[in-house]
Formats: structure tokens, sequence, C-alpha cells
């Protein structure tokens, strides 16, 4: 399980250099020196196994490229996406930013609720991770110069209770591989029909998780 580095027992212990003596010869100094060395060797250990887990991406929200039926509005009370209209579950579209290669496994959306429900909505909110691959001397969208690969996820809230406050809406095990071509969208689409609550859904945070 990597380990992060302010966690490995006496990272936090200041180390104190010698206040005089030569480096190259004295004793204090040669064993400050294999101090500084041996914690050096611990991130070394521990860097490669954060990396390989996955790091997190995040992705902005000030700017979504698409709005559906302008359902959601900045709340710049909370720095969140809040649904203001239940007439559809709409949707929140954001590019994800990716490296040039590698995978992306996972994809979380942070939500919760200003307003309490009753009950579930009906139709309660999804996130779905998108995958653009575009084939260049192929027929343009919709024909074959463009593949289009999606998982989703539903919110696993399991009553209303657990669904207003906050919490986290994941898609894990994506491992969609990034390609030279690939545009990485996250799509957040709300809530609606019975039990709905206009004004009180809001998405406060998006990010993925990204792999070598």
């Amino acid at each position: 399980m990597p380990q992060n580095i302010i966690e490995v027992p006496g990272w936090d212990t200041p180390l104190t250099a010698p206040s005089g003596g030569d480096p190259r010869t004295s004793a204090a100094w040669l064993v400050h020196l294999q101090k500084v060395a041996n914690r050096l060797g611990k991130i070394g250990q521990i860097v490669p196994g954060l990396v390989a887990a996955g790091l997190p991406v995040g992705v902005p929200l000030s700017a979504p490229a698409l709005n559906v039926n302008t359902r959601f509005t900045f709340d710049a009370s909370n720095l969140g996406f809040k649904q203001t209209s239940i007439a559809d579950v709409g949707g929140l579209y954001f590019p994800i930013p990716v490296p040039p290669t590698g995978k992306v496994q996972e994809l979380h959306a942070i939500v919760g609720c200003a307003v309490a429900h009753a009950d579930l909505p009906a139709l309660k909110p999804q996130l779905q991770l998108t995958r653009l691959t575009y084939t260049l001397g192929a027929v343009m969208p919709p024909g074959p110069g463009l593949t289009t690969t999606t998982v989703t996820q539903a919110d696993p809230s399991a009553n209303a209770a657990a669904y207003d406050v906050l919490h986290d809406i994941a898609i894990t095990g994506a491992a969609l591989s990034i390609g030279a071509s690939d545009v990485f969208l996250a799509h957040f689409s709300g809530e609606a029909a019975a039990n709905a609550q206009a004004s009180s859904l809001t998405l406060f945070r998006i990010y993925a998780v990204v792999s070598p």
C-alpha cells in the first residue's frame, strides 16, 4: 500500500546539521549525511508506489464545456454547481486534463444537498467518464473518425440521509488508456422526477486518478 511521505516514521523529526567541523572528515558530519541519505532512500521507495497507484488530477469546475438545458448554476456562496431546476436531470460536461500517456483509472464527484429530501429522487445523479478517440484520415464524426468509450456510475446512496450529506460518486477500475488523439470528459447529471428538490443538489468537486 503506498504511504504518504509525512506518514513515514521519523520524517517529521528535524535533522540538525553539526555546528562545526569539516563535512568531509568530521564523524558528526558523516553521521548527519548518513541520516539524510536514509531519508532520501525512503522517498525513493515511496514515490514509485504513489505514482504506480495513480495520482489525483483535479478537474476545473469554473467553465463547463456544456450545461445541458441550463439546469445548473454556479453558487458563489459555496463554490459549487447547484441544480436550480429539476425539470430534467440536465448535465454538466467538463474536460479532464490528462498527461500524454498513461491510464485514467478513476473518476470521482463530491456532491451534497442544501435541502433535505424526504426520500431518494426517482432519478438520482450519475457520473460518466467519456473518452473520445479521433482517427485522422477517417470520416469525420459521427462517422468512424470518432470512437466513444464511456463508463457510468449512479449515485450509490442507499437512503435520503446518506444522499443529503457530502458523499462521493466514484468510478473505479476504468483503466482507460490515454492516446495522443484522445479527449477525456467528465459528465455529471443531476436529479429529477419524484422526491427531487430544486436548488439542493450541489456538485463541489470532480477529480480523476491517472496512472502511468
